[in-house]
């Protein structure tokens, strides 16, 4: 009887760390975009903003059927992180980074932060306005006051790769490594860090110019991990956990290569590839 109840815990720990995601693809531009394109997400099923080289950002408010120019002065840019309908956060090359708050028709110019290429900063999480995070690789920095400045935060080891980042609360934030796969946890706005090994990681050290990986908490139990790990099988890895990292299930998702963005309500994937196509996906999210 014992026996019994040990491999029907088994089965059961099988199913769950099987769980499938199922993604409904809900737009695809099929062709070259008409604007330079290296990044962009879905807010919602309406707006969406792009950005791209020498410093493009366009937005729509229509379902992706048409793109409007937002004027603004930057070096091409490879982060971004929207906010709302009307506010978005971009960043990239010569440490450039640009703010709109009137849907995407004007974008302003704050204070630099970060490397030129291929160090430059793609890493961005907002609370609103004015209270975010901002990382390169190897640099983490916050702002309260709306990027008039940058403090600089200590990383939790000298050798860490930021493959994404997630400020919570003021105080509360995550980073991910990818190729460590660890996982850095802090309370206190970066003075102190607690490390969570995941046990998946992806393959080789990628440097890529765009976001590969996503992280998101709910609170201190629940959250997951989105990352590509670079391998011919797995690609893009779904990891999430409901105990604060104390165990982790796994699921893979068959999605194209390229950059991810995840939409603030995590209900939407976006994929843009080294040819400037965008696809966006529709997806139950658990957290």
């Amino acid at each position: 009887m014992a026996h019994k109840f040990i491999l029907l815990l088994f089965l059961m720990l099988i199913i769950i760390s099987c769980k499938t995601i199922e993604l409904e693809e809900f737009y695809t531009y099929k062709t070259q975009m008409t604007h330079p394109l290296t990044y962009g997400g879905f807010f919602n099923n309406s707006t969406a903003y792009t950005v791209g080289r020498s410093g493009s950002a366009f937005v729509s408010h229509n379902k992706g059927e048409s793109f409007t120019y937002g004027k603004n002065t930057a070096a091409c840019l490879f982060g971004l992180d929207i906010i709302s309908e009307n506010q978005a956060w971009a960043c990239g090359n010569l440490g450039n980074i640009i703010v709109t708050v009137d849907g995407g028709k004007i974008w302003k110019k704050v204070n630099d932060f970060g490397p030129k290429e291929p160090n430059h900063c793609r890493y961005l999480s907002f609370l609103d306005q004015q209270t975010g995070w901002i990382a390169s690789p190897k640099l983490l920095a916050s702002t309260q006051d709306s990027g008039k400045t940058w403090e600089p935060i200590k990383l939790p080891e000298q050798d860490t790769k930021i493959s994404a980042i997630f400020l919570r609360s003021k105080k509360e934030g995550y980073l991910f490594d990818d190729y460590k796969g660890n996982l850095y946890i802090t309370a206190d706005g970066g003075q102190n860090w607690l490390t969570i090994a995941t046990g998946e990681k992806a393959v080789q050290k990628q440097s890529q110019e765009g976001p590969t990986a996503i992280v998101r908490f709910k609170d201190t139990e629940s959250g997951l991990i989105i990352f590509n790990n670079f391998s011919r099988d797995e690609k893009w890895v779904l990891i999430w956990t409901e105990n604060g990292g104390k165990s982790w299930n796994k699921s893979k998702i068959a999605i194209p290569m390229g950059y991810i963005y995840l939409s603030k309500d995590n209900k939407i994937i976006t994929i843009t590839d080294s040819f400037g196509k965008m696809t966006a996906y529709k997806i139950d999210m658990f957290i």
